[in-house]
């Protein structure tokens, strides 16, 4: 499941152009987070971590793509957030978290064509089922999971310059609208240098709301028009 090896280097550049705005992200979530102690599911290069565990929140990590940690662990160096290397389907912990956040990771949440609907790059639905029974389960007593709303896909070739380089990506049909693959790319003058495939699949908000419901969530909100709140 690394499906940022060739382009983990270039990450961070690809962020800085505007592909997301941490800072901005970090204040909404000050807003929503219960407590102090937080897992985050899939720190990337671990922006948004540094983030967090400055503002005072004890901070536990997961990120599944080997080179993503390095550079996490690198930049996270110092400080007292606990990283470590594994998927949220297999993390195991015996403490549990007032807030569970996962910020352009593991579920974010499209404005399509179709209505509302939640993406994962877990491509099974026995196991997206088993990631939110492990989130549940890591959770304390009235804890909350919260993941985030995500631009539609519009693939372009014309993409995202930074210096000598560009960041474009398409999307290639598995099984229709609803399992889909990302493929990105770095490109320097005309040669692509690096490329990422990630495997995606769609449920209706509806799909994905029961099964959290079956699971033991009280409810499934929307804040401040692009997060989604999972209380325990």
């Amino acid at each position: 499941m690394d499906f940022y090896s060739e382009i983990s280097p270039y990450y961070d550049k690809i962020t800085r152009i505007g592909y997301m705005n941490y800072s901005k992200v970090y204040n909404d979530l000050k807003k929503l987070i219960k407590g102090k102690k937080i897992l985050e599911l899939g720190v990337g290069t671990g922006n948004l971590t540094k983030l967090l565990t400055k503002g005072g929140f004890d901070v536990t990590g997961i990120e599944v793509s080997k080179p993503m940690f390095k550079i996490a662990k690198k930049r996270l160096a110092g400080t007292k957030v606990k990283l470590f290397l594994k998927d949220i389907i297999n993390f195991k912990k015996k403490e549990n978290f007032d807030t569970i956040i996962s910020h352009a990771s593991i579920f974010v949440v499209i404005k399509s064509k179709e209505g509302l609907v939640i993406e994962s790059y877990i491509t099974n639905k026995r196991n997206i089922k088993r990631a939110l029974e492990n989130i549940y389960n890591s959770l304390k007593e009235e804890g909350i999971f919260i993941f985030d709303f995500y631009p539609e896909h519009n693939p372009s070739k014309r993409g995202f310059k930074f210096g000598k380089y560009k960041y474009w990506f398409e999307i290639k049909q598995n099984k229709g609208m609803w399992d889909f693959i990302k493929i990105n790319h770095i490109q320097k003058g005309d040669k692509i240098i690096a490329t990422s495939k990630i495997h995606k699949i769609r449920l209706s908000r509806k799909e994905f709301e029961n099964i959290s419901l079956r699971i033991g969530f009280k409810s499934m909100k929307t804040r401040f028009g692009k997060y989604i709140i999972l209380e325990k």
